[in-house]
């Protein structure tokens, strides 16, 4: 007996998790999901609860998926729920992944500057992000998006205001 049914997902198509609009058969009895693609999907949608869950079960917090880790899709997606609970889990909050090609916003404290979440922000230098100091920093990305209110928590948290980006600019 098989089912055939059509999934649709909203992530992004430049994150590991997202995917297309595809069509899957499935059996009555298929094998269950891995516990760190559902830990992943449950970041990026924003459920606390199934993120407790998968690592509860024993999902890799700090796994990495095409640069990727579950900390950094919640904190570009603003889920600070899921991060406090990968967090919780001892996540590495500055985990830049090896082999991942250099970007401005390799760091879950990076992409949620870069995306204004400032609860995220707040939440990661709480639990001792390194506030960066050369190149495109955490307060370079929250000042070039208009994100006041995550360059006010990184300016709390002592970023230099002197820095210089790779075009020879400053934050502020």
């Amino acid at each position: 007996h098989t089912r055939t049914h059509t999934s649709y997902t909203h992530a992004r198509a430049d994150t590991p998790h997202a995917a297309p609009h595809t069509t899957h058969t499935h059996r009555a009895a298929h094998a269950p999901m891995d516990t760190q693609h559902i830990l992943m999907k449950a970041c990026d949608f924003g459920d606390v609860k199934v993120t407790k869950a998968m690592l509860d079960s024993n999902a890799d917090v700090d796994r990495v998926a095409n640069g990727w880790t579950a900390l950094k899709v919640a904190s570009e997606r603003g889920h600070v729920g899921c991060v406090v609970a990968l967090l919780e889990a001892n996540a590495n909050v500055d985990l830049e992944p090896l082999g991942y090609a250099p970007r401005p916003r390799t760091t879950a404290l990076k992409l949620a500057s870069f995306e204004g979440m400032a609860d995220c922000v707040r939440t990661l230098i709480e639990a001792n992000a390194t506030i960066d100091t050369e190149g495109d920093t955490a307060l370079t990305l929250a000042s070039s998006g208009g994100h006041v209110e995550c360059a006010v928590e990184l300016l709390k948290a002592r970023a230099d205001i002197n820095v210089l980006d790779e075009a020879g600019w400053t934050p502020l």
